[in-house]
């Protein structure tokens, strides 16, 4: 596929999901919270619930469409988090002595020995559950990733024939920095950040699913799946349709991803 099909795909599903989580309104006539135990479970296209309501009688579509919203200020928010703190922690290793690059590269092994989504459950055992929490927690647990490719391109780049000429012609170390090394070791990473959006809503909503992450009655897909446990067997589609916002919001970041990716080259 070409790239400027994967660019469409991906920046329609995000036009998509930006617009429920900016302005959920326009696309959804219930409100996601009120209850109404006289209209529970009830079947797909039943009295304008097109998607059916859950046990409580909610609407299932207001509740995905509200839903967007965490979804994308847990990708953006812990996105932001893991790039800022990753690229800061990557200049310094790069661009530091010896002493202090092994330092930090050790560090950075002994936690790509974890898991993202342990060292993420690993902090909220510290910090508690919660929906800020949870966003802290997977935002740092993804800071190693950003810092490790960060300090690879800084190395790689500062090496490059083109930095050392720069260098035997005069230029500042800062002028190298600010002018070669920064802009061009920001694009994998910048592709990187692309492409953690769509795990961090992953890992926000198996956070929610394991109830680590917003409390009820929050519309929330992980919380919609938890929720739906119980009627697997009479009404799938509880299940299913949060199943594929959270699919779609992950493969939109990976079709971006790859369209970066090719852009860069």
């Amino acid at each position: 596929m070409s790239q400027k099909k994967l660019l469409l795909i991906g920046g329609a599903i995000w036009a998509l999901l930006l617009l429920a989580a900016l302005w959920p309104q326009l696309i959804a006539g219930y409100d996601p919270i009120q209850s109404n135990p006289l209209r529970a479970l009830k079947p797909l296209g039943t009295e304008g619930h097109w998607l059916g309501t859950d046990y409580l009688g909610r609407d299932v579509w207001s509740r995905l469409v509200h839903g967007a919203r965490p979804a994308m200020l847990m990708g953006l928010g812990a996105t932001a988090i893991a790039l800022v703190g990753g690229v800061l922690l990557g200049l310094i290793a790069g661009l530091g002595g010896k002493r202090l690059d092994t330092f930090l590269n050790g560090a950075f092994d002994v936690l790509f020995a974890f898991p993202d989504l342990l060292l993420a459950l690993l902090m909220i055992t510290m910090l508690g559950a919660g929906n800020f929490n949870a966003l802290l927690a997977i935002g740092i647990s993804g800071i190693p990733t950003f810092a490790r490719l960060m300090r690879g391109e800084i190395r790689r780049i500062r090496n490059s024939e083109f930095v050392m000429s720069s260098t035997a012609l005069g230029v500042s170390r800062r002028a190298n920095i600010l002018r070669h090394i920064l802009p061009n070791a920001l694009g994998p990473v910048v592709v990187l950040a692309s492409l953690f959006v769509g795990r961090a809503i992953t890992y926000g909503a198996s956070l929610s699913f394991l109830g680590l992450g917003p409390a009820r009655p929050t519309p929330e897909w992980g919380l919609m799946l938890a929720d739906a446990q119980l009627y697997l067997s009479m009404m799938p589609w509880l299940a299913i349709f949060p199943g594929i916002a959270i699919t779609l919001s992950a493969a939109a970041s990976v079709i971006l991803a790859r369209a970066l990716r090719r852009t860069a080259e």
